[in-house]
């Protein structure tokens, strides 16, 4: 993930949404999970509401496996 560029983009919605008179605030911005734990964290600090992470729901045990590994290594649960 690009979190430069993606700080970037945040910035431009926020001004675009001064320029319309609307809270940026109001504005809840999902994106593709990190890969690592500093992206999490750098994610946090723009502002990002909600993360979608890959899982293949056809295969229940390898969707749990990868949910339980997200859990540990990125959210640090």
């Amino acid at each position: 993930m690009d979190v430069p560029a993606l700080a970037r983009l945040l910035d431009r919605l926020r001004a675009e949404c001064a320029a319309l008179g609307r809270d940026p605030a109001e504005v809840a911005v999902t994106v593709r999970g990190p890969g690592t734990r500093a992206e999490a964290d750098a994610l946090r600090e723009l502002g990002v509401a909600r993360v979608v992470i890959r899982a293949d729901p056809r295969d229940p045990e390898l969707l749990a496996t990868t949910i339980d590994r997200y859990r540990r290594e990125i959210l640090g649960e």
